[in-house]
């Protein structure tokens, strides 16, 4: 379900199509969202194919549905309203991909640039009988999203997230199991099962708790927070290589993790805590990511929802030679709650 989908050639777009469905299905949505999911994966795969010179998609669960994430290599598109319409069309055709889209999605979102093409975000959710989607997952006004890929060639994930909203606040893990593959996806299996059973309001017990569970696999690094209800705080501890940053429009501050690994042997770990404005982001990735270093080019991205940053930060930074996972966090109204997890 998370590994990419390379669109090179005419026959890509029959496999994210089928992709589509089956994810559609996987996630219990019935056939009228799956024919949904269907179309939206035809339109999108054709675009890269016809406008940006090729690229790639990712199919992955975002309960209460599926994400569909489209990025090409092209130039860009000049004039992003009249794209919009239908009946317009740089490539001779009926011009009605990016518009059919947007009516099929639940929720649509499009970053596009001259200097690093285009991505198409894209959920599908059932739809009640009013037409309104499932509500979306938060809490205390905190919404969350996270993608993964798989290493090239993998059938499953090293790498992990949990989105788990409690009374106490929006509990959040991201892991990396070592290396990649089925012993690395079991390892980060372990860990997320034993983060849903553990002290959300204690991040540095919840990872001494998982490291525990971890023992007899591979082992593997992990970042745990969370924001508590109704306040402007962000608790957290960390071990091993997970990336934990918050960027606002005015600074860029990295979280600090211990050296050790999930499974193994660990260093005594301490809770620490750090201010969390209502103009932050939250930033958590595996080293499946590039390390982000100049943010300043995503500051842009702050006011669009977290998962189109997620969206945009894994196609444009994945290394290409790992999995990987990232995960977004910031303040936006949310109108429901729920918890998730993949493994």
């Amino acid at each position: 379900m998370t590994a990419w989908i390379e669109v090179r050639e005419d026959s890509a777009v029959g496999e994210a199509r089928r992709r589509a469905v089956a994810g559609a299905e996987a996630a219990g949505l019935g056939r009228e969202a799956q024919d949904r999911a269907a179309l939206v994966a035809t339109e999108a795969a054709t675009n890269i194919l016809k406008h940006g010179g090729g690229g790639r998609m990712l199919v992955a669960p975002q309960p209460p549905g599926i994400a569909i994430v489209a990025s090409d290599e092209g130039p860009g598109i000049t004039h992003l309203d009249r794209a919009m319409e239908d009946g317009a069309s740089s490539a001779g055709s009926m011009g009605t991909g990016l518009g059919a889209m947007r009516r099929l999605a639940d929720s649509f979102d499009i970053v596009t640039s001259a200097a690093e093409g285009t991505i198409v975000v894209t959920e599908i959710h059932a739809r009640s009988r009013r037409g309104a989607p499932s509500p979306r997952s938060g809490a205390g006004g905190i919404r969350a999203a996270a993608l993964k890929a798989n290493y090239p060639g993998a059938s499953v994930c090293g790498d992990a997230f949990v989105i788990a909203p409690r009374k106490e606040g929006l509990a959040l893990l991201v892991c990396d199991g070592l290396g990649h593959g089925p012993a690395a996806h079991e390892a980060s299996s372990a860990l997320t099962s034993a983060f849903g059973r553990s002290d959300p309001a204690d991040p540095a017990g919840a990872l001494t708790d998982i490291s525990r569970a971890a023992e007899g696999t591979r082992g593997g690094v992990g970042f745990a927070c969370i924001l508590p209800q109704g306040e402007e705080t962000l608790r957290f501890a960390g071990v091993g290589n997970t990336t934990a940053l918050l960027l606002s429009r005015h600074r860029t501050k990295r979280l600090p993790s211990r050296d050790g690994r999930l499974g193994g042997a660990l260093p005594r770990l301490r809770q620490e805590e750090v201010p969390f404005p209502s103009d932050t982001a939250l930033i958590l990735h595996t080293d499946g990511l590039r390390t982000l270093r100049a943010l300043d080019g995503y500051k842009s991205l702050l006011h669009r929802p977290p998962l189109t940053m997620a969206a945009v930060l894994l196609c444009r930074e994945w290394r290409g030679n790992d999995d990987a996972c990232v995960l977004v966090a910031r303040p936006m109204p949310a109108p429901g709650a729920g918890e998730r997890s993949t493994s």
